[in-house]
């Protein structure tokens, strides 16, 4: 399966993409493309903003023990492992909670769906404007409103937790209000993890 594919057919078509995901010979492979793919990304984003001399905000300063003047320089080299890490949580915390409602689904088979429905919301909604406008503003630019910062935040998260309850429908066929259990439950332990370390 092209990875092009599984990238619009989440859009347009999730559950039968990630079906087709789930029977596929690459699956694991699909997986470790969009995690890592997604996390290098924004590494290019971190140094971006560490080239234009940007700070973390500080209404948002960050828990790591880094100086803000440095913080997206040194966020260049954790956000990879920062990245796995937030997508494994997910995964496996999906896997587990699917088991006790029943399902007898393998860790390996959600891992390219979960991979796919936890990246593609922030790539339109937090990636695309934080590289390719924020770095390039005057640093300490206050970029957008609170409505739109809000609002993007807001539709990227829901997105994410609408994309992940439909991946684990699809890959577990457990019952919708059980998959939305699992996928509220196992997003929301992802955004946090990501959110002590990425600014």
């Amino acid at each position: 399966m092209k990875t092009v594919n599984v990238f619009f057919g989440s859009i347009i078509k999730p559950y039968s993409t990630f079906e087709r995901i789930l029977i596929s010979d690459n699956r694991i492979r699909i997986g470790w493309i969009y995690t890592i793919g997604f996390a290098f990304l924004y590494s290019i984003t971190a140094g971006l903003l560490a080239i234009n001399h940007w700070e973390p905000s500080p209404q948002f300063p960050p828990f790591l023990p880094i100086p803000t003047k440095d913080y997206y320089f040194y966020q260049i080299f954790f956000t990879i492992p920062v990245g796995v890490v937030s997508v494994g949580i997910n995964n496996y915390l999906s896997y587990g909670l699917s088991h006790l409602f029943g399902s007898d689904v393998k860790s390996k088979d959600l891992w390219g769906p979960i991979s796919v429905a936890s990246t593609v919301p922030y790539f339109f909604f937090t990636w695309l404007p934080e590289t390719f406008y924020h770095p390039w503003q005057e640093p300490g630019t206050i970029l957008f409103t609170p409505q739109i910062e809000i609002s993007r935040q807001i539709i990227a998260g829901l997105w994410c937790v609408g994309l992940n309850i439909i991946a684990i429908t699809a890959i577990t066929k457990l019952k919708w209000w059980k998959s939305s259990m699992i996928g509220i439950i196992s997003t929301a332990a992802l955004g946090i993890f990501m959110l002590t370390f990425v600014r």
